[in-house]
Order: structure tokens, then C-alpha cells, then sequence
């Protein structure tokens, strides 16, 4: 999940009329009624699809790793051999993540769970090269959270599936692959200033981390932070504990936990909330006090919400507390900030602000589209219908940003409000047949993955091929509008809501497009292997989480004696 600024409280609406989109083709129906939880499903693999989906990941990656900006591995003389990205069109570099190579550790974890060997070995022969204690360029902030989820999530994942005893072992038969495990000590390492630093002279440190850091590499040559306010957004406190738990765990190094656990515990035992469970969406570096009067389940919050239920799937033992905030947040949401349209029947997650008294929004976003199947999730975990089923209208209203589109694929921003102002005839019409509108100026696609990574849940619990359908109209619809078929991969749609909108000039391909879309997309209709997400019943047991990055980590196990279970 990624942070983008809140833009709710005033949207602007379409000022021009546009053409109406041509009709799309009748997509297909949701199930009328979720399986029984306690009913043995039969998950039925379309290798056809997948592999083709698995054709297209190959391409894109031969198209980055062969880009005119990137080198290759043979040539010692550059620093950064593989750069964050690459601009789709040109092929030319574009680094967002400190020039670390986000997009060959991003990719690893799919690579591995799609069986790409050669892709695997290019991979981990590039990350001993990674210089994790310098910044590469001056312009950018090295941001904790993003480095979190990524690098750290990444290497971590990795080490998991192909590391000793991990399920896709064979694919590094003769590599060391205990350098993923170096290399994630080596950054938490270089990190792990970000949560000790004195926030005002003659203060104890607090324990919540500043977000924005420098690194050696910048212009001041030292460890520091970038000048700003005093506040963190709620994601990037709370989108840590997955990952540095983990390699807590893997290391038998107990302070990567306790340094999270105590920035952590400002969120478990909040200062204010605005209903039980939901909290503000800004925290106070300097005092631990929470503000904002803002809570939603999208950019700024999203992932803290997503992580209390999956800390408790990797293991209840430790993280009961977050499996009893996690169900606060989800009743306070439905009760809350749930809105279903009395005509277009479609179910979204609005989001608070509160003045005088909180007061719902009508207004979501791509990013938010990930809670349909964090409902799912936690109603599978803990045998709870409810919630599956409220996850199921959920995803089900999101596919609908996509159906409902000249394009096939869903908005950056929408808005379901019951009494709006048009003037667009794009709005209108959209509005009129599914129950909400793309807000103007946000009808961009970034390769976001919320939306298919929502209907991968839905099948999971519930074995339904519809879901599989779903997902396969959206890769289509992605590939036929997103590749840069003569470029150097996929990139950013200008307008979904028009079928002859085209690339944005200057468009890079996301990491995260790799790590999690076309994961998610793969998945759904791949065999079954230890990494897929078990539906509800007697028989579930988890035996990986995914990250916000979709990179699949074990839960914790402990062996008979009582000591971690590691190497």
C-alpha cells in the first residue's frame, strides 16, 4: 500500500462534458451466496492463464533488467548497476527508492513463486552489490516505511521460500542464499537510527520514528532526517512490525521487535480515537499524541488496519492485542463508514473527519480497495462470516470501478456521494448504472494491485471461478492499455474512463507492479502451494502472511523445546 496526499475533504468535480464511454461487454455476476465456511472447497488452477500471466512478468522484467539506463552486472565500474526503475516509454532510469534496485528485489519473491530460475539467479547475484549505507542521490529522502516493505519485506521474503527449508529451495540449489538474511540485517542496521534519535535537546527518544531519513550520500555527508513537522502518518508507524518482527525472528536478534514494538504500542493503547478502533490518521513524533480527526481505511492509515490482523495470523501467541483492535476497527467500520447504494446495490468504505462529530465521507480511492480482502482474511482467521461476507460486497463494489469503465480498469479517486453535483456526461452515465463516478483529475491507473489483490482473497474463500474471471478481464484490460509494447514495459493510464486515453509521457513501471499485481493476478488461477492463502474452515492453516507488498513471509513456528524456528 502507498501514501498519497488526503484530497477528501474537497473533491473537484468534471467541469467539461466528455463523450459517454461505449457500453462494455455484461461482466460476470457475483456469486448470490459465499460457500459455507465449514464446506471442503476445490480450488480448480487455469495453468493457461497463468502462464500466460507469468509470460508477460518475464517480458517486463527482461524489458527492465535490458533498459538503455541499466548496466549490466559485468561492469564493476558503476556504483548502481541496477536502478529503482525505468521509464517505460524510453527505457531511460528513474530511481524513487534511494537507487537500492527496488525493482529487482520487488520482483524476487514473484519470481520464486512463479518458478523463474533464471530470474531468481540474476537476482541474487546482483543483491551482494547493493550498498545499503548510502544514498545514491541528493534529491530523495530515504523513506523508512517504503524501504520497510520493499527492501527489507523483500529480502526477508525471499529467504523465506528459497532459504533453508523454505518450499521453493531447489530454485537456489548451489547459491548462497544466506545473503538475503546479511543484507536485510545490513539495512535494519543503517535503519534502526530512525526510532533512537532525541527529538528536542534534553528529551528522552519517544520511540516513534521519523519517517525521513538521510543518508551518507547527501549533501550534508551524514546520517540525518529531512527538516518537516513533527507528525507521521498513521501507515508509516504502523506498517513496520510485519517485517522487523520477522527478521527478530530470524536472527534471534530481539531488538529489530522491540524497537517496533514500542512505536507500535502508541497505536495499540491510543491517545484519542474517533470510534472504538478507529483512530487519527497523523501522530506527534515529540509527545505520542494522536491527531488529525481523520480516520479512513485509505492512503495514511490503510496498512496500520491490514497489519493487526496479519500480526495475529503470523502468531497469535504474541499479537492477540491486535486481533481485538483489528475487530474494533472492522465493526466501528461497517457501523461507521460503510455505505451501500440503494440502486446500484455496490457496497464501499467511505471515511471520517471528524468536527464537532465524525461525519462520513462518500469518497474512496484505489489504495482503500485492499480492505475487502483484509475483511476476508480476518473473517477466515477467526471463523467469522460476517466479515467474509462484508469483505465479498466490498470487493465486489471495487470490481465494479473496473467493470464499469470504458477501459476495463479502475480509478486513482472515486466518489459514491448519494447527492452529487455533476455536470461531466461521463459522470452522470457512470453514476446513473453502477452507483458512483471518478472523480475529476484522478481517473489516472498506476498499476495499483488493491483492487485483483481483493478478488484473490474472494477466491481463496470461496472457490468461486468467477472471481478468476474477474482478475483475467483485468490483466487484459491492463496489458492491452498499459504495455509499451516497442518500450521497456508497463506504465501509468492517463484516463479510464476513456478507451482511446494513452500512457502518461515520462511513465515508469512500479516496483510494486511486479511485487504485487502481477503476483496477485498469477496466483488466482496457479496450483497450490504453501504461499496461498487458505480458505475458511477446519482445515485453514496458514502457513505464510503477505506483507503490504505481497511478499509472503512464514508465520512463526516454534520447535518442540521452545526456541525460534530459523535457520
Amino acid at each position: 500500500m502507498y501514501l498519497i496526499h488526503s484530497l477528501f475533504l474537497i473533491l473537484p468535480l468534471f467541469d467539461g462534458a466528455r463523450a459517454a464511454p461505449k457500453p462494455l461487454a455484461q461482466s460476470p455476476s457475483p456469486p448470490t451466496k459465499p460457500r459455507n465456511p465449514n464446506t471442503p472447497k476445490a480450488y480448480v488452477a487455469n495453468g493457461s492463464r497463468a502462464e500466460e500471466i507469468r509470460t508477460e512478468f518475464r517480458w517486463a522484467w527482461n524489458r527492465y533488467k535490458d533498459a538503455p539506463g541499466n548496466k549490466p552486472l559485468a561492469d564493476a565500474k558503476q556504483s548502481v548497476k541496477w536502478h529503482d526503475e525505468v521509464v517505460a516509454s524510453d527505457g531511460s532510469i528513474y530511481d524513487s527508492r534511494n537507487g537500492w534496485g527496488a525493482t529487482p528485489i520487488d520482483a524476487l519473491s514473484t519470481a520464486i513463486i512463479m518458478g523463474e530460475k533464471e530470474i531468481v539467479k540474476q537476482i541474487l547475484s546482483f543483491i551482494p552489490t547493493i550498498k545499503f549505507g548510502k544514498q545514491m542521490y541528493e534529491r530523495n529522502t530515504v523513506s523508512l516505511f517504503e524501504t520497510t516493505i520493499r527492501y527489507l519485506g523483500g529480502l526477508l521474503s525471499a529467504y523465506d521460500l528459497i532459504g533453508p527449508g523454505g518450499p521453493k529451495a531447489e530454485l537456489a540449489q548451489g547459491m548462497d542464499t544466506t545473503i538475503l538474511l546479511t543484507q536485510a540485517k545490513n539495512l535494519a542496521d543503517f535503519l534502526e537510527y530512525a526510532f533512537t534519535y532525541v527529538t528536542k535537546p534534553g528529551m528522552a527518544p519517544t520511540g516513534i520514528p521519523n519517517n525521513e531519513l538521510r543518508f551518507p550520500g547527501n549533501k550534508t555527508g551524514d546520517f540525518g532526517f529531512q527538516d518537516g513537522p513533527d507528525g507521521i502518518p498513521l501507515a508509516q508507524v504502523g506498517t513496520l512490525i510485519l517485517e522487523w518482527t520477522r527478521l527478530a525472528d530470524l536472527t534471534g536478534i530481539k531488538k529489530y521487535a522491540a524497537l517496533v514494538d514500542k512505536a507500535q504500542s502508541y497505536l495499540l493503547r491510543p491517545s484519542e480515537e474517533i470510534h472504538p478502533g478507529l483512530i487519527p490518521s497523523m501522530l506527534n513524533i515529540t509527545t505520542g499524541k494522536l491527531y488529525g480527526g481523520e480516520a479512513s481505511w485509505g492512503a495514511n492509515a490503510d496498512s496500520f488496519y491490514e497489519y493487526l490482523i496479519k500480526m495475529y495470523v503470523y502468531d497469535p501467541k504474541r499479537y492477540g492485542l491486535y486481533k481485538d483492535r483489528w475487530i474494533l476497527a472492522a465493526d466501528s467500520s461497517i457501523s461507521h463508514m460503510s455505505y451501500t447504494s440503494k440502486d446500484a446495490n455496490v457496497t464501499f468504505l467511505g471515511h471520517l473527519v471528524k468536527d464537532a462529530k465524525p461525519e462520513m465521507q462518500y469518497n474512496s480511492q484505489h489504495l482503500a480497495c485492499f480492505a475487502g480482502g483484509n475483511f476476508i482474511l480476518g473473517g477466515t482467521i477467526l471463523d467469522r462470516q460476517d466479515y467474509i461476507d462484508f469483505g465479498l460486497r466490498l470487493t465486489d463494489g471495487c470490481h465494479k470501478t473496473y467493470s464499469s469503465t470504458a477501459t476495463g480498469i479502475g480509478p486513482e479517486l472515486f466518489s459514491f456521494d448519494p447527492k452529487p453535483k455533476l455536470q461531466s456526461a461521463v459522470q452522470k452515465d457512470m453514476f446513473s448504472k453502477a452507483g458512483f463516478y471518478v472523480v475529476d483529475g484522478y481517473g489516472y491507473y498506476n498499476l495499483r494491485p488493491e483492487v485483483v489483490e481483493s478478488i484473490y482473497y474472494a477466491y481463496r474463500a470461496t472457490g468461486d471461478k468467477t472471481y478468476q474471471d474477474w482478475s483475467w478481464n483485468a490483466f487484459q484490460a491492463i496489458k492491452k492499455k498499459c504495455k509499451v509494447v516497442e518500450g521497456y514495459g508497463y506504465a501509468l493510464l492517463n484516463d479510464v474512463t476513456n478507451d482511446k486515453s494513452e500512457i502518461r509521457k515520462g511513465g515508469y513501471q512500479e516496483s510494486f507492479f511486479f511485487a504485487e499485481t502481477l503476483k496477485y493476478l498469477y496466483m488466482i488461477h496457479a496450483e497450490e502451494a504453501d504461499w496461498q492463502v487458505s480458505g475458511p474452515g477446519p482445515n485453514k492453516n496458514q502457513k505464510f502472511v503477505f506483507n503490504t507488498e505481497a511478499h509472503p513471509m512464514k508465520v512463526y513456528s516454534e520447535r518442540k523445546n521452545g526456541s525460534h524456528q530459523v535457520f
